[in-house]
């Protein structure tokens, strides 16, 4: 008998653990869909709350042509009067990023998620890349801790 209730207990503790696995998965999906909604409507202090304070965020900016990386850090501040002040430039048209193809792993109370985006400004597809997101899960719940992003022109592809 103590055989079979501990195996109810790994069955049920193993699919417990699963749903609580996929339940964090669709939270950090939808703290990302979240942040894109708040950058749409430049909303930067709404952006800010579910980001961690001290976090920053880089931009690996790639120049095909000319081979070469450059690394442009931003801390959480920066990065959002850097979003909001190109967004609402009326010069440069309507800008929506358009993320897919989510790759997300969950240990405790850390994640990450890889993630592919594409940028269109009026329509156009400008540029893509890969955004790699940080998160840590507080008392409130995920927040976005750190992210790189790559900045790329060459093999995008429209999603």
């Amino acid at each position: 008998m103590m055989k079979f209730a501990a195996i109810l207990i790994l069955i049920f503790g193993s699919a417990t653990a699963r749903a609580d696995h996929h339940t964090d998965e669709e939270a950090l999906i939808a703290v990302l869909d979240e942040f894109s909604l708040h950058l749409h409507n430049l909303d930067a202090a709404s952006a800010r709350q579910i980001m961690e304070e001290k976090g920053t965020i880089i931009y690996v900016i790639v120049n095909e042509e000319e081979g070469t990386t450059n690394f442009l850090p931003l801390s959480i501040s920066e990065y959002l009067l850097r979003w909001t002040g190109m967004a609402s430039n009326p010069d440069m048209g309507v800008i929506e990023e358009v993320m897919f193809n989510p790759e997300i792993q969950v240990h405790g109370a850390i994640a990450s998620v890889w993630i592919d985006y594409n940028l269109i400004i009026d329509g156009e597809l400008v540029q893509c890349g890969k955004n790699g997101f940080q998160f840590i899960k507080k008392d409130s719940g995920w927040k976005i801790a750190n992210a790189v992003s790559t900045f790329e022109h060459v093999g995008c592809e429209a999603r």
